[in-house]
């Protein structure tokens, strides 16, 4: 199984919509277009080869084509309702999540986003596996569209940035998001586990002259790994997007059992599946 390292390298410009018959993906690909509807969008559908390690008959693979093929036509209609121009579209067969990494390779993405989950309920695991997948393995950064999310706002301008200690998500990174954004006068809402130099850092860098309106800093109550996340996810309620870091947190070994073995971090599982507001992983 590969894994694929890259580096956020802005501004975004590429962005791959994973396509899927389901009306959390339209709303997924709405909400990417209010945040910043001038990028080239990439509308990737995924026609499995096996399911359940059994082989596909032809009149399964012809039907899983036709759903893909009506998943990407429901998202290129969707764009077009927010002014998209620059889309690509593509139908790949394979293994879902090897299929979406290999395409974010080859064309150069610069963003992938997915759901939580195809369906409103969300999965046994919180997160699908497809999703989960990505999330481990994306050599990008992710924006993630939860079962719980709201539909699209006019515009994304309550972001919430979740600021859990040196090296999660750097001052860099985050004046590159909110420049990212094509909505004017945020409100920038600082989530820190810690006080300190660095959640100083991020304050500075969020302070954009111009772009910014209000910067507010609250801090998370100390406790157990899941009562941090249980506060974060009733907090967060009403923004409009949620910024954290990508790549596993403090607590990489509590998680859940991925392929291979691997596990997905607390943090990204349960905010991934169960945040009020669509996550954005840097």
């Amino acid at each position: 199984m590969n894994t694929y390292i890259l580096t956020w390298v802005p501004p975004l410009r590429q962005v791959l919509i994973c396509s899927a018959r389901s009306d959390l993906v339209v709303r997924a690909a709405k909400y990417v277009a209010v945040m910043n509807p001038n990028m080239t969008y990439h509308l990737v559908s995924v026609v499995p080869t096996h399911k359940s390690r059994l082989p596909i008959t032809p009149l399964l693979r012809n039907t899983f084509l036709r759903m893909a093929q009506e998943a990407v036509h429901e998202v290129e209609l969707a764009l077009m309702e927010h002014r998209v121009l620059a889309v690509r579209k593509a139908i790949l067969y394979g293994r879902p999540e090897e299929e979406l990494l290999k395409y974010a390779v080859t064309y150069s993405i610069d963003l992938i986003a997915i759901t939580s989950s195809v369906t409103e309920s969300p999965p046994r695991n919180i997160v699908g596996t497809v999703t989960k997948a990505v999330i481990m393995r994306a050599p990008t950064p992710i924006f993630v569209y939860t079962s719980t999310s709201p539909p699209p706002p006019k515009g994304v301008r309550n972001v919430a940035i979740l600021v859990e200690g040196r090296g999660e998500i750097s001052g860099d990174k985050v004046r590159e998001v909110l420049e990212w954004l094509t909505t004017p006068f945020l409100r920038v809402r600082l989530l820190c586990y810690h006080s300190g130099k660095y959640c100083s850092e991020v304050l500075e860098a969020a302070r954009i002259p111009g772009k910014v309106e209000e910067v507010l800093v609250d801090h998370v109550p100390s406790g157990k790994e899941y009562e941090r996340l249980d506060w974060v996810v009733r907090s967060v309620e009403g923004e409009h997007l949620l910024v954290i870091g990508k790549g596993g947190g403090q607590h990489v070994a509590k998680g859940f059992t991925l392929l291979g073995g691997r596990r997905l971090p607390m943090r990204e599982n349960v905010l991934a599946g169960l945040s009020p507001a669509p996550v954005l992983m840097v």
